[in-house]
């Protein structure tokens, strides 16, 4: 069960298990990919952070506050990726929806 009493910036910022991480769902329905490992746009780039700034792809929504990160301006947010994104715009989006939904953030 997430606990709204961990730190939020840290629990993006902290490696759950390497591979992909599933997609982090918003109650209002809205969901995002977050990644951070060595092959992803994020850092530090390694498989131990803790990471100030991670990999955003293909969010079901825009996301207007990652523009300044986008990987293919000319795509819609929908269809591209997000470079270097600092956790705490990460953060705003997810809370702008509604926060995550349960176990959503693969934190027990």
């Amino acid at each position: 069960m997430w606990c709204i009493l961990i730190d939020p910036v840290e629990m993006l910022s902290t490696p759950q298990f390497q591979g992909a991480r599933p997609r982090i769902v918003c109650r209002d329905g809205a969901s995002i990919s977050v990644q951070a490992a060595r092959y992803t746009y994020c850092t530090p780039r390694d498989d131990k952070g803790p990471y100030t700034h991670v990999e955003v792809g293909y969010p079901s929504h825009p996301f207007p506050e990652g523009a300044d990160f986008k990987h293919d301006q000319d795509a819609n947010d929908q269809d591209t990726v997000f470079a270097y994104v600092p956790v705490e715009i990460v953060w705003e989006w997810i809370t702008k929806h509604g926060g995550p939904v349960s176990d959503t953030l693969g934190i027990e």
